[in-house]
């Protein structure tokens, strides 16, 4: 039995670790303006994320089972544990204070999940072809990545503008926006500039992703290089090169130099390893002091430049300085709490300078991040976890002979085989669900080359099992020490990037120093001794996890959804009764009251209402409906701005269709709420004028009037103060002159005397 829960636990994570790289994820249960246009796909949703963060507590679970029924083995010290619970206290209070608090639970689970896995995958890894397996299994994954970031550069991007051509119209419209908006072609620009995402998020955490896995072949390819010159070993060390090769070629095409200067400077580090080792073998707590304070010395150096400077060596620094200058304001009044996973977006725009040309949701560096999402308490713990992981990195590797004996060193065919057959269904067949369309064609296309890449990279890759693989010590040492080095340059791009909080990227991070530190790690036996609460005990907090993990996050979310796509899926027509005898109705308060949590329910409630309003017979009771959603969206995230917004289109609305003045000031007093979470954002200010204008002639009110005037007056000049160079976000010369006209229509009604 023992060993059959190890079995399956070593495979649930492995199978997480190569299939989440390959797939979308959210946190969020809204919907995209993309996909929603592209009607053949859908958005992920959170449920799909919450069901990895299950397997990976039931394998962890079923590890601790597997302990306590069968023979104890010597718990293996990651480095990470402090850490972990340092992180996960911030975590629950930075959940108790957050705007969106399911965002924050959802996205916490799922970090926490992350070292967990490594934690887990250490103590499971006991045999030397586990390790192979793992890291093979990884690096055949990042070539499937390669190869999509490649298909992608070469034909995806052209058919993806193609298709954009022929909905634009449609596309823009639904949203409300005009053609020639700089939103649509800051949108255009994006797709122009042709950085392959692959299947990740964004060129920058793709890049880290591929830097990573490139350096870790890399160091694959030398041990193969290394070997006794024989065909059969010439033949694995080529086909390795080959997959390095390919992986590495990726990275130029996200055109994320950040990545680039990242993986140059950890192969740099690698060959100072290389010279020094003599030095480093015999002086251990030495290099690793060391190596620690000329990060030290680079931070605060980059910190001092900053300060000085006002900006950092290029644009592209500058604009992270400027994020973590407002960061800084944002951690000092959250330093106890952080303000939740996932809400740092709703919290910087209150902080933003003007000259900040973008809205960020996140403040790329792991540090800043850290410390915005969970307080100081959090920025502690991933301190914590990056000292002990350096530590628990540069232990010694394991003897070769641990990894000579015959009995452990290799499974049978079978086995292995079976091993083999069962990851790559996970990658093709268990992927299919997680597409997000049921097209017949894309999905045959997906199985096809999913598989057949798959298996490609993990033959180029795996070919190094022959004669032993990782029986001798330089072998062993070469191969650990490029993964740590891929490790090092994927934190140190972290310091300008956000890969380690995106769930396909950071699972493969924490997956690969599991394999670094169980590589280091002497398989010895524990004492005999246990008495039968010291087996048992530590399998209770992890129980009582997954049962919060279900109750607080899988069930709430899973119901919400359900509902929610039937309520889309409904909303499309309107039948001949009242507002509340709608299908559509009846499934948003279901999803409502399944997850109380959620604000997109009460959000896309409050929009189908507002829709709804332009039949004549609904009106009234539909933009009731709408004000009673919205203040329930208001009550689950206070600090959305869009929710603020919405609110004063939605009195606006009301206001055209009732003539009423109560209604326009309240458009007025939601528009200056809004001001309130984005003090320097120009258009907000001139849609909060707009709403005094319109209040102040229907209320013949001097003062709101003259506060109209102001508040164009204000937006005109903060307009002016962006960089120079800045076009997508600046108004345009006919933007202008509309608010000029505004400005002169107020003046001439104050003449008038209203």
């Amino acid at each position: 039995m023992q060993r059959i829960l190890e079995t399956v636990s070593l495979f649930a994570l492995i199978a997480v670790a190569i299939l989440r790289p390959l797939v979308a994820e959210s946190y969020d249960s809204a919907g995209s303006p993309l996909t929603g246009a592209l009607q053949a796909v859908s958005d992920p949703s959170p449920l799909r994320t919450l069901v990895f963060d299950l397997l990976i507590l039931a394998a962890a679970l079923g590890w601790l089972v597997a302990r306590a029924l069968g023979p104890s083995r010597r718990y293996r010290r990651t480095g990470l544990e402090w850490g972990v619970g340092l992180v996960a206290v911030a975590a629950v209070v930075s959940c108790c204070v957050a705007g969106n608090k399911r965002l924050a639970i959802n996205a916490s689970i799922d970090w926490l999940c992350y070292p967990l896995l490594a934690i887990t995958l250490v103590q499971l890894m006991r045999r030397p072809w586990h390790k192979r397996l793992l890291v093979t299994a990884v690096l055949a994954s990042a070539c499937f990545q390669a190869v999509h970031c490649m298909e992608q550069y070469s034909v995806g991007f052209d058919e993806t503008w193609a298709h954009y051509e022929s909905i634009k119209d449609q596309f823009w419209a639904s949203q409300d926006v005009d053609l020639d908006s700089t939103r649509v072609e800051s949108f255009e620009r994006r797709i122009h500039s042709r950085e392959a995402t692959g299947l990740l998020p964004h060129s920058n955490v793709t890049g880290s992703y591929l830097v990573l896995c490139g350096i870790a072949a890399l160091g694959l390819a030398v041990a193969r290089w290394r070997r006794p010159k024989t065909l059969e070993n010439r033949l694995t060390a080529i086909a390795a090169t080959l997959g390095t090769l390919l992986i590495l070629a990726a990275v130029g095409l996200t055109k994320s130099l950040g990545a680039i200067i990242a993986g140059l400077v950890g192969i740099a580090l690698w060959l100072l390893l290389v010279l020094g080792r003599s030095w480093i073998d015999a002086h251990r707590t030495k290099a690793i002091l060391v190596g620690w304070i000329c990060a030290a010395v680079g931070v605060f150096g980059a910190i001092s430049y900053g300060l000085y400077r006002n900006a950092l060596p290029g644009w592209s620094l500058t604009f992270r300085w400027q994020w973590w200058r407002a960061s800084a304001e944002l951690i000092t009044d959250h330093a106890f709490t952080g303000v939740g996973r996932e809400n740092f977006g709703r919290h910087y725009l209150r902080y933003k300078l003007i000259e900040s040309p973008e809205e960020v949701a996140n403040p790329h560096n792991l540090f800043v991040q850290a410390a915005s999402d969970w307080g100081v308490l959090g920025l502690i713990g991933i301190v914590t976890m990056l000292v002990g992981a350096s530590l628990a990195i540069s232990r010694r590797t394991a003897a070769a002979e641990s990894f000579a004996n015959p009995r452990t060193g290799s499974p049978g065919r079978y086995t292995m085989l079976l091993w083999i057959a069962g990851l790559a269904l996970v990658v093709t067949l268990g992927r299919l669900p997680l597409l997000g369309t049921n097209d017949p064609n894309f999905l045959y296309y997906a199985t096809v080359t999913t598989g057949l890449f798959w298996l490609l990279g993990f033959a180029a890759f795996g070919l190094w099992w022959s004669q032993g693989g990782l029986r001798t010590d330089s072998s062993t040492r070469t191969i650990s020490t490029g993964v740590a080095i891929g490790l090092f340059s994927f934190i140190l791009h972290d310091m300008i990037n956000f890969a380690s909080f995106v769930p396909g990227a950071a699972t493969t991070l924490f997956a690969l120093f599991a394999f670094v530190i169980a590589t280091r790690a002497t398989d010895k036996p524990a004492s005999q001794t246990r008495t039968i609460t010291g087996r048992w005990l530590p399998i209770v907090p992890l129980a009582v996890g997954i049962i919060v993990v279900l109750w607080a996050a899988a069930i709430p979310v899973a119901q919400a959804n359900k509902h929610l796509k039937l309520a889309r899926r409904t909303a499309t027509g309107l039948a001949p009764a009242p507002i509340t005898a709608q299908l559509a109705h009846h499934y948003f308060l279901r999803a409502i009251e399944a997850d109380p949590l959620d604000p997109t329910p009460c959000v896309e409630h409050a929009s189908w209402a507002v829709a709804a309003s332009s039949l004549p017979e609904l009106r009234k009771e539909a933009l009731r409906l709408a004000e009673d959603s919205l203040t329930q969206a208001f009550e689950r995230d206070p600090f959305s701005i869009q929710l603020r917004r919405m609110q004063a289109q939605l009195y606006r609305t009301r206001a055209e269709a009732t003539g009423s003045t109560k209604d326009r000031i309240a458009a007025v007093e939601a528009a200056r709420k809004a001001l309130e979470l984005y003090p320097r954002s120009p258009s907000d200010i001139v849609a909060l004028a707009d709403s005094q204008l319109e209040a102040g002639q229907a209320a013949h009110s001097e003062e709101l009037l003259h506060q109209a005037i102001d508040n164009y007056d204000r937006a005109l000049k903060l307009d002016e103060a962006r960089l120079w160079w800045e076009e997508l976000r600046r108004f345009r010369e006919k933007d202008r002159e509309v608010i000029r006209e505004k400005i002169r229509r107020a003046q001439k009604l104050l003449q008038e005397g209203l």
